[in-house]
């Protein structure tokens, strides 16, 4: 019988090779079955996304590869983000720059509703803010945590500063409570949407966009084109006005009020 293979002698770079290949296999076909399941059953094509499959999958892979390897679950990961993570990572980039395309291509649309674009941006972020202070006190949420989720309707590397200003929050926390909004908003963001009735290309953008962030707004260019225009420019957008909202120390303090770190305001 063959010994068994050893996996700490196999090397990293291939390692790293092999799961970006399943990672790539499993999306692929997660997006076959939606489109397959999208044309027989709408519902199972929502519930098999590619976002959701995909992270699905590599949670899966994660205690596999561990028990292989006779290591630690957190040094997996730790050793996927500084491999086949940055790599990935390093996709992102050109990613978003690509939605610049449909943005210019839709551009006489935008400007028609660039009123309707700035309220409805401002208000999300605004909203936001609030109704995550308001969620975390009411959860009963520890200061760091609360902290750290408040600004998650802002893309990661603007929640992760915005936690930093703010102050006592951790912006780990904060980079994870955003990407865990994106996936949560490309899995179940368009089948809120059609429940409520919204059937406007822009106002589907700007929500999901406002929202979900990048991760939400690739699955409109797939499957929504004509309203991942502007969800990129509401992602933009709500990121910013949430940062800049949460660098005023008027703000601040009416963020710690609400979380009740600042002013111990009972509810009623």
């Amino acid at each position: 019988m063959a010994d068994r293979i050893n996996m700490d002698e196999v090397p990293v770079a291939i390692l790293i090779i092999v799961l970006i290949a399943v990672l790539f296999l499993v999306f692929s076909c997660a997006l076959h079955l939606q489109r397959r399941a999208a044309a027989v059953v709408s519902v199972l094509g929502q519930l098999l996304q590619p976002v959701a499959t995909t992270t699905v999958g590599t949670l899966a892979l994660v205690p596999v590869i561990a028990a292989l390897r006779d290591m630690p679950a957190l040094d997996v990961v730790q050793e996927f983000r500084g491999g086949a993570g940055a790599l990935l990572g390093s996709l992102l980039p050109p990613a978003v720059i690509c939605m610049a395309f449909g943005m210019f291509k839709s551009r006489a649309l935008v400007a028609k509703n660039f009123v309707v674009v700035m309220v409805v941006t401002f208000a999300l972020a605004v909203a936001g803010i609030v109704i995550l202070a308001l969620s975390a006190r009411f959860c009963g949420l520890s200061s760091v945590l609360a902290v750290s989720l408040v600004p998650t309707t802002a893309t990661t590397p603007l929640a992760m500063e915005s936690t930093r200003v703010l102050g006592g929050g951790d912006p780990n926390l904060a980079a994870t409570g955003s990407i865990l909004a994106g996936v949560v908003g490309a899995l179940v963001g368009r089948m809120l949407l059609n429940a409520m009735g919204v059937s406007q290309s822009i106002l589907r953008g700007l929500a999901i966009g406002g929202c979900s962030h990048g991760i939400a707004t690739g699955m409109l260019v797939m499957d929504e084109p004509e309203a991942a225009p502007f969800s990129a420019i509401s992602f933009a957008l709500v990121g910013s006005f949430t940062a800049i909202l949460l660098s005023a120390s008027a703000v601040q303090q009416l963020v710690l009020v609400l979380l009740g770190l600042y002013i111990n305001i009972p509810f009623a």
